[in-house]
């Protein structure tokens, strides 16, 4: 992406980037979820020259998962309802709860789902004892819609994750997700101080231990990968087990990606490559990862191959540019 540029003329192709990021981080990381960090690591560069099908034999190369299922749910919302409604995305999640269409499991929503079908709202639906990444993927769009809005991106991510998540963990790492991704689509660099700060500001009222994480990455960027790993691998976790992966657990999803994007923040393949090595559930922070590179540098920054031989890249493509339309309208 030509630096010459005026910003405001990149917002386009980094909502775009953000969206088809996210999805090829998440269809890489599909097939591998649940995979061992040993595993993961021999795979080394394997992990992201090319898509590989599912294990089960039912998704072929390519094929993304509930992770970007549930960003460009909520990117449908945005774009039909011109604004920021929890109840009507909360409703689309249902729809794909009642028509079996998700791809993969999110264990920790479906009760959410289950009361949501039975008439609950959006905003007594979520489970309090869910610490998941479940609800991650939804704050990126969230971001996107709010880059210009810092006061109201991380209140509505926040909102986001009640329908599903009501505890403050996966509250705090969604608005600290939107927050994160306005930063990216607003700025030329990535200065780590202020990234910090903003999303430190962001999540600090509603977790303090998210906040406190964050607020640690300047001394974590420093520390050596291997003792990193180690840490990031025993989030959410008994002290006693001893962990083959990345736990289901927000904090630790969000970390993770951050980790890996603020090590190469212009380098997609890098970040994404990190998050999928780290072994367990790796396609959440790899959405994270992938959405947050490409919202930084745009689609250009995308690998060519992998985004033309991602499942439904059009469909995405388009979606990213009607929320584009949606959110600032056809004038640059």
């Amino acid at each position: 992406m030509s630096a010459d540029l005026p910003l405001k003329s990149m917002v386009k192709t980094r909502f775009v980037g953000a969206l088809v990021g996210g999805a090829i981080g998440d269809a890489l990381g599909f097939p591998h979820e649940g995979r061992s960090r040993s595993f993961m690591f021999a795979l080394g560069d394997e992990a992201t020259d090319r898509y590989e099908a599912h294990r089960s034999g039912y998704h072929g190369p390519g094929q993304y998962s509930i992770e970007t299922q549930f960003a460009l749910l909520t990117v449908e919302s945005l774009v039909k309802e011109g604004r920021f409604d929890p109840s009507m995305i909360a409703a689309r999640l249902t729809d794909l709860y009642r028509d079996n269409g998700a791809v993969g499991r999110d264990v920790e929503s479906i009760p959410a789902f289950e009361r949501l079908a039975a008439g609950a709202t959006w905003d007594r639906s979520g489970s309090q004892s869910a610490r998941g990444g479940g609800a991650l993927s939804r704050a990126v769009p969230i971001g996107l819609w709010y880059h210009d809005r810092l006061d109201r991106c991380a209140e509505a991510a926040a909102e986001s994750a009640r329908i599903t998540h009501s505890s403050s963990v996966p509250m705090a790492a969604c608005a600290a997700v939107a927050t994160a991704a306005a930063y990216c689509v607003t700025h030329r660099e990535v200065i780590l101080g202020e990234f910090i700060d903003d999303l430190v500001a962001a999540t600090r009222p509603i977790d303090t231990e998210v906040a406190d994480g964050i607020a640690n990455l300047p001394h974590v960027l420093a520390s050596p990968e291997p003792a990193v790993i180690h840490e990031l691998l025993a989030i959410g976790r008994d002290e006693n087990i001893v962990a083959e992966g990345l736990a289901s657990d927000a904090r630790a999803a969000l970390l993770c990606a951050l980790y890996y994007f603020l090590r190469s923040p212009s380098r997609f393949d890098r970040c994404v490559q990190g998050c999928l090595l780290v072994g367990g559930d790796v396609d959440g922070p790899a959405f994270l990862a992938g959405a947050l590179s490409g919202a930084f540098n745009g689609e250009e920054g995308l690998r060519s191959d992998l985004r033309d031989e991602l499942f439904e890249v059009e469909r995405i493509t388009r979606l990213a540019e009607e929320l584009y339309v949606a959110r600032i309208g056809t004038h640059d």
